[in-house]
């Protein structure tokens, strides 16, 4: 028999209450449900359960639920990859955008930050596993990355976001964070005393890997098919 959201959220939050007690890391880990391909039923499901980060990866498909459920008390976070040209569409309707993968896209939300006399919660993507699939920057380039978010006034670094590979490999998955856990710790040493840099986000962890990502200090899961299939 198929287990209802409400069932599925309720192990969910369990392994995740497990995980953190039982991680070397003293972090209060936020579940985000991810809502792509999940009808506004399915949505208000999450909502009503009391979980109120809710993240897309695709800007129509956002923007449609962002009106649907205008009014309500969501964080809605934007996950996938962003393309400059509908960076306007987003900001000022994202609690925080975790797939900052370039300069250039930075610069973008920062231009179109200005704009609106806002500043843009952003985390910075790390390709931590080198995937020719998967964007982000490479783990040379953090000091570059982290040394131009400087100068960009309307942005707020808040954090670091990394996909891991799909595997099962128990050792791929803690050489992925362990590293984003690495880049988190260090930037957080060199750069919170910048002005548009505060890092308390690390966000890392997926239906599939989350237990791991949190034993290796993630403090944000993005996951979807657990909660709307199950495991």
């Amino acid at each position: 028999m198929k287990m209802s959201i409400k069932d599925n959220l309720d192990k969910i939050l369990n392994n995740i209450k497990t995980s953190g007690d039982n991680s070397a890391f003293n972090e209060n880990v936020k579940l985000l449900a991810v809502t792509k391909f999940r009808t506004n039923e399915e949505i208000k499901e999450v909502i009503d359960y009391g979980i109120k980060d809710l993240g897309e990866n695709k800007v129509k498909e956002f923007l449609g639920k962002y009106e649907y459920f205008k009014g309500q008390n969501i964080n809605w976070h934007f996950i996938g990859h962003l393309q400059r040209n509908k960076v306007k569409d987003i900001v000022g309707k994202v609690h925080l955008i975790h797939s900052v993968d370039s300069i250039r896209l930075m610069e973008e939300i920062n231009k179109q930050s200005e704009k609106k006399d806002i500043i843009t919660n952003i985390l910075i993507e790390f390709n931590i596993g080198k995937e020719e699939n998967k964007y982000g920057f490479d783990e040379s380039e953090v000091e570059e990355a982290f040394n131009k978010s400087i100068e960009f006034k309307n942005i707020n670094v808040m954090g670091v976001m990394c996909m891991a590979p799909f595997t099962k490999d128990k050792d791929v998955l803690v050489n992925v964070f362990r590293k984003l856990r690495k880049i988190y710790d260090n930037c957080r040493n060199m750069y919170n005393k910048c002005d548009n840099i505060n890092l308390s986000v690390i966000s890392m962890g997926m239906s599939n890997d989350y237990q791991v990502a949190i034993d290796e200090g993630s403090n944000i899961v993005r996951i979807g098919t657990s909660i709307f299939e199950g495991e």
